[in-house]
């Protein structure tokens, strides 16, 4: 079931078919038109000189002649209307043809016509279920007996285990499918961290934005069918597309010619427009498209491998990723097929990640090779059941509808080995964001947030533990070590717990040590690539120490990924935040930063001192 965001392209797409089809429906049906016209005009030629004829046989049988001049006036009568009934033969299947044209095209526009109201009726379908989701109160499951023992707050309980669930029926029904939003996107881009030997401009190959329909369409892979030919055949019109021409116009030497036995229906449309020189072996292409099904199956089962593979948590506890976990699914079709992978960071992700192969082959073999399939050792644990505070976002719903939840007080997490050891992480910050956030997104965008989320806490991570390992790069004491945790359908931030209290307002706006430090902290991302764009007061933590003020800069998740060393400004700063903003549908917050003058002042001087590595 396709989404409605999802069906707006799709829909569009089989729109501008239908339309083309009714259009062309419209052409065929004046030509027939133009030819019955021409027949019935033709037929009444053949009666007036079938009449001629019988009226030379009568004067000749009456007179009892046979002059010279009957004989030839019989001959040219005879002539003109073995001319006509060819010529009405040749109207008569020429109309046939139209005909058949037309039941090919009234075909062809029913087909369109059921699809789009397929796409139509999944839409409906999709908004009536988020309707149902979002006008019920979701409720608290109950207390297992280990929560009886003391009273505890139940934030994490009630946001991690809510009973009430999207029931996923079976993959090959098409109503009530796994790889919807907000649970699951199909992708043709470079996976986040699964090998592939696809390049981007495969994945570029797809168009924008396709979908599990529209990218497995025959018409998808025209281009590359024909970007190998053998030796003399060539491609007749515009290489790549779609021929819509039929085989007469295609096949011209071919199509006149009368052969034994068989009538061919010329009339029909090749899927390759693609023609053999005259005395080589004749060629020809049928591609069949790859039915939306087959990846909602793949990863339905991949899904289910994972979880049964690498979430072994409890009904207390769940498990979390130190990367995102990952699946993979053979899908082929009549001997012939290629791998594609799932990576989960809160939405599941699945898309093509090898080229095709012949079951069996050597290729195959290659291909099986160059999964990465390395063995999880590690794992992180977060308990459920402990005593925390917590505020969740939206602030006026639930709990159990929240989109993101962090904790207010010190939370602990545990590390356990495939070994059976335990390391015990104590002190923690914890903010799990679940796959309902960015909802206020367009799918596209959505599914964009969670791979960027992604990105961001990776290359964050990266930079600070090559800060700590080298003396001349150390980071600035206002950033904090964080890291994303990936787990299922929910991610989780870790971090240090800070005491401290939120900044207030006028210390982001005037020079002293708080803003010294922000700008730090934000010019040393900037120049290495990262860009913090979301600088408010609940963002930054201020922990007052006698004679000491320290200030931290929290909430990385939206910082925007640049190449390192090409902002050396504020409005340089202020100006990708805004591009990249603009290009997601996100909200400009980029007068967070650019509407603080001290801070303006103070960043420009530490962007245009320092050199990237300095």
């Amino acid at each position: 079931m396709a989404s409605s965001s999802a069906s707006v392209p799709v829909l569009a797409s089989v729109a501008e078919r239908l339309a083309a089809a009714a259009q062309h429906f419209a052409a065929v049906t004046e030509k027939l038109a133009t030819a019955d016209a021409n027949n019935a005009r033709m037929e009444r030629e053949v009666t007036d000189i079938e009449k001629e004829k019988q009226r030379l046989c009568s004067r000749a049988r009456a007179a009892d002649v046979a002059d010279v001049d009957y004989a030839a006036a019989m001959a040219d009568c005879q002539a003109r209307l073995a001319t006509a009934r060819r010529r009405l033969e040749h109207g008569q299947a020429t109309s046939l043809a139209y005909v058949q044209q037309e039941t090919i095209l009234l075909r062809e526009r029913a087909a369109c016509a059921e699809e789009q109201a397929a796409h139509v009726r999944n839409a409906g379908t999709y908004a009536e279920e988020q309707a149902k989701t979002a006008g019920r109160r979701q409720k608290v499951p109950p207390k297992p007996a280990a929560l009886e023992a003391a009273p505890v707050s139940h934030a994490l309980y009630r946001v991690l285990r809510s009973n009430i669930k999207f029931n996923v029926e079976s993959p090959s029904k098409a109503d009530k499918t796994l790889l919807i939003a907000p649970y699951a996107h199909f992708v043709t881009e470079t996976p986040l961290t699964v090998k592939t030997n696809l390049s981007p401009t495969y994945f570029a190959s797809f168009g924008k934005r396709p979908d599990a329909y529209s990218a497995g369409l025959e018409a998808t892979f025209i281009r590359e069918a024909v970007q190998y030919l053998p030796v003399g055949t060539r491609v007749v019109g515009k290489a790549g597309t779609s021929t819509k021409m039929s085989a007469k116009r295609l096949f011209p030497a071919g199509s006149g010619r009368s052969i034994p036995f068989v009538c061919l229906p010329w009339n029909c449309f090749p899927e390759l427009a693609v023609r053999s020189d005259r005395g080589y072996p004749g060629f020809a292409g049928e591609l069949k498209s790859l039915p939306p099904v087959a990846w909602h199956e793949a990863l339905m089962y991949v899904t289910m491998s994972m979880l049964d593979s690498l979430f072994c948590g409890t009904k207390l506890h769940d498990v979390y990723h130190l990367a995102p976990p990952t699946g993979y699914a053979l899908i082929a079709m009549a001997g012939c097929g290629f791998f594609s992978a799932v990576e989960w960071v809160a939405r599941l992700f699945i898309g093509p990640v090898s080229f095709s192969f012949t079951l069996g082959s050597e290729q195959h073999k290659a291909a099986v090779d160059m999964l990465d399939m390395v063995k999880v050792e590690r794992w992180v644990e977060l308990n459920v059941t402990q005593s925390v505070g917590a505020s969740t976002y939206p602030a006026d719903v639930d709990e159990n509808a929240a989109e993101i939840l962090w904790l207010t007080s010190p939370a602990e997490l545990r590390v356990v080995s495939d070994d059976g050891r335990v390391e015990l992480l104590s002190n923690r910050f914890v903010k799990i964001i679940t796959h309902k956030a960015f909802s206020h997104l367009s799918e596209h965008d959505a599914a964009y947030q969670f791979r960027h989320l992604h990105r961001v806490y990776a290359m964050y991570a990266e930079l600070f533990v090559g800060a700590s390992g080298d003396p001349a790069n150390v980071s600035p004491p206002a950033l904090v070590s964080a890291r994303l945790l990936y787990g299922a359908f929910s991610v989780l931030v870790d971090m240090p717990f800070i005491d401290g209290r939120p900044a207030m307002e006028k210390e982001l706006y005037e020079d002293g040590p708080v803003l010294q430090q922000l700008a730090a902290a934000i010019a040393w991302l900037a120049r290495r690539g990262l860009l913090y764009c979301d600088l408010r007061a609940p963002n930054v933590i201020v922990a007052d120490k006698q004679d000491t003020i320290n200030a931290y800069l929290v909430d990385y998740d939206d910082m925007v990924i640049v190449t390192p060393g090409t902002v050396r400004s504020t409005d340089a700063l202020v100006e990708k935040i805004r591009e990249h903003a603009a290009r997601h549908g996100l909200r400009d917050s980029a007068a967070t930063v650019g509407d603080r003058p001290a801070l303006r002042r103070l960043l420009d001087e530490a962007l245009q001192v320092c050199e990237v590595g300095a």
